[in-house]
């Protein structure tokens, strides 16, 4: 089938065009409605919202096979062991996630005793390109192969590097956490105060 749950869910939203205004047995029922039409805009689903919304795909299995053209029984049907088969193959899915590649993350790095800010680490997987990037906006910054399962590049909290720590936040996809995006902002601000 190659279907995932979230397209599985998806399916099932999709058909769902009363909001269980009706008793139609199209869509979700009453009390999944809302829940599983939430669930089926996010653009990705956590490992916990997918074991809802294969709760969720579970209970709706007939639409799901007939959304998905799951060969019919000679009375019209989705057959059983299709619908059966489809199920196994998303719970599989569901036990053995793929593997989602590392986000490209800024992080404000603390004192241990003082709390307050000593720099930024930035991680990503090895890209030569953005590492190239990095180098040419980011100019006090070096990289900590201390731990080697935790490479990163560590960058100083100073104005200087500011505008680059900004560059990849807006144009290659870096996540700031809430406390590196706040001193950014503050560094950003000395920046153009001076």
């Amino acid at each position: 089938m190659g279907f995932t749950i979230h397209e599985a869910l998806k399916s099932i939203a999709n058909h769902d065009t009363d909001l269980a205004r009706c008793r139609n047995g199209v869509g979700f029922s009453g009390r999944d409605t809302e829940f599983g039409n939430k669930l089926a805009d996010f653009g990705r689903l956590s490992p916990k919202q997918e074991l809802w919304a294969g709760r969720l795909v579970r209970k709706y299995r007939e639409q799901v096979a007939g959304n998905f053209n799951v060969a019919p029984n000679l009375k019209g049907k989705p057959r059983k062991d299709a619908i059966e088969n489809f199920l196994w193959s998303l719970e599989w899915q569901y036990q053995n996630p793929q593997p989602v590649a590392p986000q490209r993350t800024i992080k404000a790095v603390l004192g241990q005793n003082s709390g307050k800010l000593k720099g930024f680490a930035v991680r990503f997987p090895y890209d030569q390109a953005l590492v190239e990037t990095l180098k040419a906006k980011v100019p006090y910054r070096t990289f900590d192969r201390s731990n080697p399962k935790d490479p990163k590049w560590l960058v100083q909290v100073v104005a200087a590097n500011s505008a680059g720590l900004n560059y990849l936040v807006n144009e290659c996809g870096f996540v700031a956490s809430e406390t590196a995006f706040e001193a950014l902002w503050d560094l950003l601000s000395e920046r153009k105060a001076a």
